[in-house]
C-alpha cells in the first residue's frame, strides 16, 4: 500500500505544453468545430491568432471543468486541453482522447494581464526561491533536470543539468498550472533551456551567493529576522527566538507565509512571518510538542500542519484558504514518544518514535497504513529524522544507523 501511494506522485506529473512546431493532435478538429458554432464562422486553424495544447490525465470524465449538477464517471480520462485564440478571446476547450466529450470551459480577453506566477492565495505551489538573473543549481545528491525548449514536460528535451551543476537564470518564472510547476530559463555555461524549480515539497533547485554558496539561514535566528526577502530561502530552521519567550521546534510553511513555532508554554503559534500577525495558538498536548512539520499531498493540492508529544499523541490540521486551520481525525497514540515526523508527496505521514519504530498514516483521514518495527541488528535506537525523497524513505536512528525503506526507480526531474 505504501509503495503504491508513493507512485502515486509521479503519476501526478503526467500534463504537458507543446509548441507549434508540432502538429496537434486530432481532437483538436472537435473543439474547432465547437468554436465555429460559438462565433458562427466556418474557423480553421490558420484563422486563430494563436494556438496551444496539453495532453492530460484527468482524474475524472469532467476534464477538469466539472458543470453544476452533473454526475462524472470516477476514472482517469486521458484527453486535452486546448488553448483557441480568436478575436482576442482565449478560448479553453477540453477534449477527451477517444473524442467523446467535447467541453468549452471558459474564454477570457487575451489582452487581460498575464496571470501571476504562481498564482495567489493556491494551494500546491512551492514558494519561488530563484530570482532572475540571479545564480543557482541543480541540488546535490537529488536527481538531473531535464532542459526543455519551452517551460512545460513535453517541450523538446534539449539537455540536462547535473546534481551540483550550477546556472544563472535568464528568464522566468513560467507557470504550468496543471501539474503546478514554476519554470526558469537558465543559462549552464552555454546550455540554455528551460528547467522546473521542484514539485512541492520538494525543492529540486537552490539559489547560491557569488561564491557558489546555497543561500541558507542558520540555525539560530531572531523571529523579527523573519523577512520576506530571507524566508523564500528557509525550508526548516532548528530553533528561533520568539517575540515572547524562546522556542524550541519551528517549522516554514512551503506556501508561506507562516511559520509554526513552539514556545515554552507548550503551545503551538503559527505566525505570518510578513505581518506578525498571530494566525493560530493551540495546545493541542498536556505533555507538550516533542515534533512539528508541515505537509503537502499532491493527490488534492492541500496543506498540512502535523504535531507530536512525548505521551505518543500525534494531531494534524488542513490548512485552508486565507491560511484558515481545521482539524483533521485523530491518529492512533503511538507506544512511545514521538520524536519526528515527515510526510510524502500524497497524504502518507510517518511518524518517527522513541522505541525506534514508525508508523505511517494516511493524514487526510487518520488512517494507519502499517508500522515498521524498530531494527534489532544492529539497535538502531529512537528515530532522529525520516526524509521522504523521489524513490525511498530513509530513516536516520540515534545510535548514526541509517536504513532505507521502499526503494523505487525514477527518471530526471522535469
Amino acid at each position: 500500500m505504501f509503495k503504491r501511494l508513493l507512485l502515486l506522485a509521479l503519476f501526478l506529473l503526467s500534463s504537458a505544453l507543446i509548441v507549434h512546431a508540432q502538429q496537434p493532435p486530432e481532437p483538436i478538429n472537435l473543439a474547432l468545430a465547437n468554436l465555429s458554432g460559438v462565433v458562427n464562422k466556418n474557423l480553421t486553424l490558420n484563422d486563430l491568432q494563436n494556438w496551444s495544447f496539453e495532453q492530460v490525465q484527468f482524474p475524472d470524465a469532467s476534464l477538469g471543468c466539472p458543470q453544476p449538477g452533473a454526475i462524472y464517471a470516477q476514472v482517469v480520462t486521458l484527453g486535452y486541453r486546448f488553448l483557441l485564440t480568436y478575436n482576442n478571446v482565449d478560448y479553453d476547450y477540453r477534449v477527451s482522447a477517444d473524442s467523446r466529450f467535447v467541453v468549452l470551459c471558459g474564454s477570457i480577453t487575451s489582452t487581460q494581464a498575464a496571470p501571476q506566477c504562481p498564482p495567489p492565495n493556491e494551494a500546491g505551489w512551492l514558494a519561488p526561491r530563484l530570482t532572475l538573473n540571479g545564480q543557482g543549481r541543480v541540488i546535490p545528491g537529488g536527481l538531473p533536470n531535464n532542459l526543455r525548449d519551452v517551460p512545460g514536460q513535453s517541450g523538446a528535451l534539449i539537455g540536462e543539468l547535473q546534481p551540483g551543476q550550477t546556472f544563472t537564470v535568464i528568464d522566468g518564472p513560467s507557470c504550468t498550472v496543471l501539474d503546478r510547476l514554476i519554470w526558469w530559463r537558465v543559462d549552464a555555461n552555454g546550455a540554455i533551456g528551460w528547467t522546473p524549480e521542484g514539485v512541492a515539497p520538494d525543492y529540486w533547485l537552490e539559489p547560491i551567493d557569488a561564491a557558489g554558496n546555497p543561500l541558507v539561514l542558520s540555525d539560530e535566528i531572531a523571529l523579527a529576522d523573519l523577512t520576506a526577502a530571507s524566508l523564500p530561502n528557509l525550508r526548516f530552521i532548528s530553533s528561533a527566538q520568539g517575540q515572547e519567550s524562546i522556542v524550541s521546534l519551528t517549522a516554514v510553511s512551503p506556501i508561506g507565509p507562516l511559520v509554526a513555532l513552539t514556545p515554552a508554554d507548550g503551545s503551538v503559534q503559527i505566525i505570518n512571518y510578513l505581518t506578525g500577525e498571530e494566525v493560530l495558538r493551540v495546545s493541542p498536548f498536556p505533555a507538550g510538542v516533542s515534533a512539528l512539520a508541515f505537509g503537502y499531498d499532491a493527490r488534492t493540492f492541500g496543506y498540512y500542519l502535523i504535531a507530536g508529544s512525548s505521551d505518543g499523541s500525534v494531531r494534524a490540521w488542513s490548512i485552508g484558504p486565507q491560511n484558515s486551520f481545521t482539524d483533521l481525525p485523530a491518529l492512533s497514540s503511538q507506544p512511545s514518544g514521538v520524536t519526528t515526523l515527515a510526510m510524502g508527496r500524497e497524504s502518507v505521514l510517518a511518524v518517527g518514535n522513541e522505541d525506534g519504530s514508525i508508523s505511517l498514516f494516511e493524514v487526510s483521514t487518520g488512517r494507519l497504513f502499517t508500522t515498521i518495527s524498530a531494527p534489532t541488528q544492529p539497535v538502531g535506537g529512537p528515530v532522529r529524522n525520516i526524509t521522504f525523497t523521489n524513490d525511498a524513505l530513509i530513516v536516520t536512528y540515534a545510535t548514526g544507523l541509517v536504513q532505507t525503506y521502499g526503494v523505487l526507480s525514477a527518471a530526471g526531474n522535469g
